[in-house]
Formats: structure tokens, C-alpha cells, sequence
């Protein structure tokens, strides 16, 4: 199969000599970062690297035709027209080939912008596309370094450059490219994730479950959110909902926020809701330590959360909202700049049967005090 796409690269191209270059060097690249890892299977490397770019350069409804007979209308709203290649080329691949295998598959849709928690021939597909010898760009060649010292490491640095450079074009970059950056950049050690003055903030991982199952379960702490008597919720759960913030690009990113000198965790943090189209995000925080409440803690939380979600997620509208009751969280979003949306009256109704208000706020282009 191999020749046979091989001929098949040579005709298809054979009026794009650019192309073919850039085919081969992510075929070679692959082959030397794979070189000493045992038990890879080469082949499946080489299909992958041959195949990822085979449907470059044909027109959008070509590309959307494919799409929508082999997988989902949906990619097609999760991603941009100039990433519908990598899906049309998985599809070409089956058309084709007959091929079925979902290593090839998937290392092939996936080397655009990648994915949380890629297997490993992914990874290498990837960060071949990103680092062969013909990227001329100083970044991929900073890149190329990292790759054959530590691979997750490379990814990271690899989809970061290119959320930045998909957002100075002004094009949308897909959710799951976000989410996988912040997977890399854990798996990579490159934690905390950001620091303010006195707090450290972390992504939330699965030994964390028992802290956020104390406070959650914690009525003195809930009360606030409308929970009297805590969440009830068992520690398996929180563990289940933490693996989800960590690989779903839809679901609510989860974190644990430390003070810094004591290395005690102090609280919580979360966003999600993100629209990429429109760069709007919804957060929420809480301080879990209630001895450590009224000593300007929530308002540095706030503030740093924002400031991160602005700068890696290049978001210029932030979303909060809390009961109509809880007078403290209102008083710190309204310093903070917050501007009030709406008040829904009976908005929901708590374990208890009692009907609650809630105060909806935006906060506008990252102005957070």
C-alpha cells in the first residue's frame, strides 16, 4: 500500500513540487523521532505523514462533501474552512485506500491543531507537520529542538504558537485547540499555570478530588451558591467531572488555586461556556478556606483568572453571575468593574424547594480593576 500511495503523492502533486517537499520532510521527521522508540509501528507512521496533506488544495465543497459522507456536520462547525483538509484527507484515506484503522485515521484528522491526550503516532504526526526541515519559521525551528528531548513539550509549544498566530490573523480557532494546549502544557510540567502575587493557579487533576469533595460537601461553604447542606456528591463523581475539565473542549475547566508561601489550597476557580466567535467566556470562583475569607483573596483570584483568560484565550468579554443574596460576591464583581446585565427573579429553585434570584455581570475587554 505504501508504493501505491507513494505513486499516487508523485501524480498528485506532480504540478506542486512545494507540497511533495512538505510531504516527505513530515514523513522523515516522523521516522527520527520515532527511530528509538520501541515496538512503533514505522508503517502506519509513513500512511499517516503520506496521507495527512493528500486532499490540500481542493476546493470547500470538495472538502465539506467528504465531511459530511464519512464523519459529521459538526466538524464542520467545530472547525475553519482551512482545517477542513485534515478531515477530508482521513475520509480520501477510506475512500481510497479501504483504510480503516483509527491510528492511521485519527493521526491524520488530528495534525492540525491536535487534541487532548493524543496517542503517541498522533503526537508524532503532529509535531512533524509543525517542526519537517522546510518550515522556515524560527518558531518551528525553536520547536524542533524541544521535539526530540520531550515531545509533550514540543506539542505544547507548537499549538500555543499557533493560537497565537490563528488569533493575530483573526481567524476563530477551534475550542478543542485550547483545550489541548492546556492538556500539553500540564503533561508537559509546565505548572502552575500561572502565579499572582500571593495565589498559584493549577488545572484540577484527579488526586485533587478529595480537597474539592470536603468543600463541596461542605453546607457552611455551599450556602452561598444555594447549597445548605453541600452538594451530596460522592468523590468517584468529582473525579469523573475533573477527567472530563481535563480532555472535553466543552466542558468547564476546573482549577485548584494554592497560596503560594504556604502551598495550602485557598480556593477555586473555573471557566467555560467559551465562544471562540464572539471571545466570551463564563467563570466562577470561590474561596473554599472560609478562615481565609475578607483578606482580599477573592478579588486577586478574580482578577488573575481574568487576566489569564484574557491573554491565553484572547477573550475580551467575561461572564459571572451569584444569588441576589450574596451581598460579598456582589460588592467584590461591582469593584471590580462588573457591569450588571439582568436580575432573574425565580430563576432557580434550591434543594429546598426555595425559588432563588440571581444577578447576571459582564465584565468588558478585560478591565478588572
Amino acid at each position: 500500500m505504501i508504493e501505491r500511495i507513494h505513486q499516487d503523492l508523485m501524480e498528485t502533486f506532480k504540478d506542486d513540487p512545494g507540497r511533495l517537499k512538505h510531504i516527505f520532510g513530515v514523513k522523515e521527521t516522523a521516522l527520527k523521532l520515532a527511530q528509538n522508540i520501541p515496538n512503533i509501528d514505522q508503517d502506519k507512521l509513513i500512511i499517516a505523514a503520506y496521507l495527512h496533506d493528500i486532499t490540500k488544495g481542493k476546493s470547500q465543497k470538495y472538502h465539506q462533501d467528504m465531511i459530511t459522507s464519512y464523519f459529521s456536520n459538526d466538524i464542520l462547525k467545530a472547525y475553519t474552512p482551512p482545517l477542513y483538509h485534515a478531515f477530508s484527507a482521513a475520509a480520501y484515506a477510506q475512500a481510497t485506500y479501504d483504510i480503516k484503522d483509527d491510528t492511521i485515521l485519527d493521526a491524520i484528522k488530528h495534525h492540525t491543531v491536535g487534541r487532548p491526550a493524543m496517542p503517541l503516532i498522533e503526537k508524532i504526526i503532529f509535531i512533524s507537520d509543525y517542526i519537517e526541515p522546510n518550515r522556515p519559521y524560527k518558531v518551528c525551528q525553536e520547536v524542533r529542538e524541544i521535539a526530540f528531548q520531550d515531545i509533550d513539550l514540543a506539542v505544547y509549544h507548537a499549538i500555543n504558537n499557533s493560537i497565537n498566530l490563528f488569533s493575530e490573523e483573526k481567524h476563530i480557532i477551534p475550542k478543542i485547540a485550547y483545550a489541548a494546549r492546556d492538556y500539553y502544557k500540564v503533561t508537559s510540567g509546565q505548572d502552575p499555570i500561572f502565579e499572582t502575587d500571593r495565589l498559584s493557579f493549577y488545572f484540577a487533576q484527579k488526586n485533587d478530588a478529595p480537597i474539592f469533595h470536603r468543600w463541596w460537601n461542605d453546607g457552611n461553604l455551599m450556602v452561598s451558591v444555594g447549597f445548605e447542606d453541600g452538594l451530596n456528591i460522592s468523590l468517584q463523581k468529582i473525579e469523573q467531572q475533573i477527567e472530563k475539565s481535563f480532555i472535553d473542549p466543552e466542558a468547564t475547566k476546573l482549577m485548584i488555586v494554592y497560596h503560594k508561601a504556604t502551598k495550602t489550597p485557598l480556593g477555586e476557580a473555573s471557566f467555560g461556556e467559551f465562544n471562540p466567535k464572539d471571545k466570551s467566556m463564563r467563570i466562577g470562583l470561590k474561596i473554599g478556606d472560609l478562615t481565609q475569607q475578607g483578606k482580599g483573596y477573592g478579588k486577586e483570584l478574580t482578577r488573575g483568572l481574568c487576566q489569564y483568560i484574557k491573554t491565553a484565550y484572547h477573550v475580551n468579554t467575561i461572564y459571572i453571575d451569584t444569588l441576589l443574596d450574596n451581598k460579598r460576591a456582589q460588592k467584590l464583581y461591582e469593584s471590580l468593574g462588573a457591569e450588571t446585565l439582568e436580575i432573574k427573579r425565580r430563576f432557580w429553585k434550591d434543594p429546598k424547594g426555595k425559588w432563588r434570584d440571581v444577578i447576571f455581570y459582564r465584565l468588558k475587554g478585560g478591565n478588572h480593576g
